[in-house]
């Protein structure tokens, strides 16, 4: 059962980083059911959380209430959060028929009819919200699967593109010991394993800081010497800037190419409203797969509600859309 948590907490990010709390009033939006969200009711959720305080006093003067620089201060925090309703517009106009909600310029509500497409885009946004629901877990082991199923999309049919993580899903083909794990890369990839037998620990079952490996063969071809590798992690948390550089730890276990790919899967809209990503200056990845990019390369939902855990990833998207608490 889905548990909403700390939702009357707004996120505590740096307010340049619009995309976040474009994500918040989404998400309110979608857990306030067939309620409409307006600008106002953003406005006092912040306030009602202390972070917009009008009675503070910057300017140490007995007459701060009134002023115009209070005025000043309410006038602020209203601009920003007709911005964060900006970049909602910018989504609809993006996404189309495939985004869940309808925006005006001050209020978002859900839409009535949800199309399968629309579920896998509140499935994203769960996914990246981690902090308010009880589903991390499952999310970011489904989110696990989704990188796969986007990037074999993107790929095409030649390629060959597994699951590495060891995220609790099915997986048939890299099990056992991180050594295990990293020997049968070797081999599909055609590198060398490390000669350097310490570097794997006993008992670590981990993977090496990869969730997803992939290579585009030449077809025909059984060597598979200088053909394009990619190497991909799976990051549903905030800290996903962090986590890009983790699959270069593959080369401590592995002689692998330096040309190979290093690939960042974030379930995040990371856009600004003219579609940049927000956070450009904090991205190293080669690729990078987010909510808009994933969404365009699956197009069939079926593909992911017959994963395994599948079912109970579209229920946990359905629980939130039909989750009745008044939360405005």
């Amino acid at each position: 059962m889905l548990e909403v948590r700390n939702i009357a907490t707004p996120p505590d990010r740096t307010f340049s980083k619009c995309h976040y709390y474009s994500d918040y009033i989404e998400l309110v939006a979608l857990l306030a059911s067939d309620d409409l969200v307006s600008d106002q009711d953003i406005y006092d959720r912040f306030y009602d959380s202390g972070v917009i305080n009008e009675d503070e006093n910057p300017i140490g003067t007995e007459d701060w209430i009134g002023s115009d620089y209070a005025s000043e201060y309410t006038q602020r925090w209203n601009d920003r959060i007709l911005q964060w309703f900006a970049i909602l517009l910018s989504r609809v106009s993006s996404y189309g028929d495939n985004y869940p909600f309808e925006v005006t310029p001050n209020s978002i509500k859900l839409k009535e009819e949800l199309t399968d497409q629309n579920k896998i885009y509140l499935g994203l946004l769960l996914a990246s919200s981690n902090s308010y629901h009880n589903k991390q877990s499952l999310l970011s082991a489904i989110f696990e699967e989704i990188s796969r199923l986007a990037m074999s999309a993107y790929l095409g049919g030649t390629s060959s593109v597994h699951r590495f993580g060891a995220s609790g899903l099915q997986n048939n083909r890299y099990v056992g010991s991180l050594e295990d794990k990293m020997k049968r890369l070797a081999i599909d990839i055609d590198c060398e394993v490390t000669s350097r037998s310490h570097v794997f620990r006993e008992g670590d079952n981990g993977d090496g800081g990869v969730d997803i490996v992939a290579w585009l063969p030449f077809p025909d071809d059984t060597c598979l010497s200088r053909t394009q590798i990619f190497l991909g992690q799976s990051a549903t948390g905030k800290n996903w800037n962090t986590k890009q550089g983790s699959v270069a730890r593959v080369k401590n276990y592995i002689n692998i190419p330096d040309t190979s790919m290093n690939s960042l899967f974030v379930p995040y809209d990371m856009r600004d409203i003219e579609r940049r990503y927000d956070e450009e200056g904090e991205l190293t990845a080669s690729i990078v797969f987010d909510r808009y990019r994933i969404m365009s390369l699956i197009s069939d939902a079926t593909s992911i509600w017959q994963i395994d855990r599948g079912s109970e990833f579209l229920a946990t998207i359905e629980q939130a859309i039909t989750f009745e608490e008044d939360l405005v």
